[in-house]
């Protein structure tokens, strides 16, 4: 009887105990939010957004949820008509830090900060007379330096596919050195302005190595 009686004691301080313990151990097999996105610090990425300019960045880990990041965009247009002609080319250069926030296994919200510099050059040639009156020319030089702030996120189609969407905010300070080559249509003459403005929302692709 007494045997019996240890034996029925054992089991139920065993169904006790047991469930607790069990419940106490880490869960080793399942992975957790932020290792979901593997990321690591020396992983490279390119990223590619088409809006009114192209543009190509280059991403560089240095910790496991932040990267440093290049970007690099520009723009040739031309375009002709009836009375003008216009040819407008520009370049701009960013850099800056992005941190990344897991929000899910394969969701990735980030937001940035960062500095840069752009050119822009605007010719425009207007025929505001006869066909024997030389055109009005004006030459635009516009040299720009700014900061920016983005935010954005990502889904992560595989890892090392990401697709997403960002929006981004600027202020900016621009030197338009403009020129008037003959009489033309009134224009903003030379000098310094301080903007600040809002990008539309843009997609981009980014891939990572």
């Amino acid at each position: 009887m007494r045997s019996l009686l240890r034996r029925t004691r054992g089991a139920v301080l065993t169904a006790l105990v047991l469930p607790s313990a069990l419940l106490s151990q880490p869960a080793a097999s399942a992975p957790s939010v932020r290792d979901s996105l593997s990321f690591r610090p020396g992983q490279w990425g390119a990223e590619f957004e088409v809006r009114d300019a192209a543009s190509a960045s280059a991403l560089r880990f240095h910790a496991p949820t932040q990267a440093w990041i290049a970007t690099l965009s520009g723009e040739l247009f031309h375009a002709d008509a009836d009375r003008g002609e216009e040819r407008r080319a520009r370049a701009q250069v960013l850099v800056g830090n992005r941190w990344y926030r897991p929000a899910g296994r394969a969701i990735a919200p980030f937001w940035g900060v960062g500095i840069g510099a752009g050119f822009l050059s605007d010719r425009r040639e207007i025929q505001i007379g006869t066909g024997n009156t030389p055109p009005a020319v004006v030459d635009d030089e516009l040299l720009v330096g700014l900061t920016y702030w983005e935010v954005g996120a990502q889904w992560l189609v595989t890892p090392h596919l990401a697709l997403g969407a960002a929006w981004r905010v600027q202020a900016s300070i621009e030197r338009n050195r403009a020129e008037r080559v003959s009489a033309s249509p009134p224009f903003d003459p030379p000098g310094t302005t301080i903007r600040f403005g809002a990008q539309p929302m843009a997609l981009r692709g980014t891939l990572y190595f």
